[in-house]
């Protein structure tokens, strides 16, 4: 991974650095990341929005970010080629949990003025709002009071700067995501499907939480929000239910058949173009009522 694409954030832990751009190869893959001028994975956009476009922002970790895929082949790219007068900006950043998904939401979507925000959901992005360090670089993290608040712990101000300090050394090679993958492959061999259940209802609580300040924030701003997610994750780990009672919307799609015909590879396992094109052909019909539905 082309370390010089991200920066240390005093908010979020890690952001992608603007105007930037990296070559990305591996065994599987060799395609190219270019960062925009307001800091994503996406085209250049106009801070403005033209009269009749709708704007859909959506937030994610590597699989949204489009992570080995050029970026016309991520199912935001073809979901905002089929839709008329829509603009799907990618706001995805690798390695983010559903805590950085939402602040990252809180300080910069206002100026941009979307009709609609996403966040992506994932078994990968749910976990992480467990962690305060993150492939060994601080991330911010939320907690939980007896009483049921979120209490936010911010990135701290020295742990950043030894954090940024050790990624400008070793950085361009961004070896510090490629050793703890690497574990994180070996230990998922090792785990039982029951010992995955357990560590995901340690941070359950929590990410209701999460989503309904979520909501809340989105409905303050007057914009709808919903949720992106995997049939299975939604299903399994009561997240379908939760925003069916909470009123919040869920865009759910499902990717039958082997696993070995999604991902990119046995050793890497984000989504390839034709699980983009599924996602896409599932998504546009759901998408599309939200956005005939939503607020003017």
């Amino acid at each position: 991974m082309p370390g010089q694409l991200f920066r240390m954030d005093p908010d979020l832990g890690w952001s992608l650095r603007n105007g930037t751009n990296g070559q990305h190869q591996t065994r599987l893959f060799d395609v190219e990341y270019r960062v925009n001028a307001f800091g994503y994975r996406d085209r250049e956009r106009e801070r403005s929005k033209k009269p009749g476009v709708k704007r859909v922002f959506l937030y994610g970790d590597s699989q949204a970010f489009g992570w080995g895929l050029p970026m016309e082949g991520r199912y935001s790219n073809l979901l905002e080629n089929r839709i008329a007068n829509v603009e799907i900006w990618n706001l995805a950043v690798p390695g983010y949990g559903l805590d950085q998904e939402l602040l990252s939401f809180e300080r910069d979507a206002k100026q941009f003025a979307p009709d609609l925000v996403l966040f992506f959901a994932s078994r990968d992005t749910l976990p992480r709002t467990r962690h305060r360090i993150k492939y060994y670089k601080y991330k911010p993290q939320f907690l939980v009071d007896d009483s049921g608040a979120l209490t936010l712990i911010p990135v701290p101000a020295t742990g950043r700067l030894v954090s940024d300090f050790l990624y400008r050394l070793i950085g361009w090679s961004y070896l510090p995501y490629f050793v703890e993958r690497r574990l994180k492959i070996l230990k998922s061999k090792l785990q039982t499907e029951k010992r995955q259940e357990r560590v995901f209802g340690t941070s359950r609580k929590l990410n209701e939480r999460i989503l309904l300040r979520a909501r809340d924030a989105a409905d303050a701003s007057g914009i709808p929000m919903a949720i992106v997610s995997p049939a299975p994750v939604a299903e399994r780990y009561g997240l379908e239910a939760f925003c069916n009672e909470q009123g919040i919307g869920l865009l759910r799609y499902e990717l039958n058949g082997s696993k070995d015909d999604w991902v990119l590879g046995p050793t890497d396992h984000h989504y390839n173009r034709r699980a983009s094109e599924a996602i896409a052909d599932q998504i546009e019909p759901q998408l599309r009522m939200l956005l005939a539905s939503g607020r003017e």
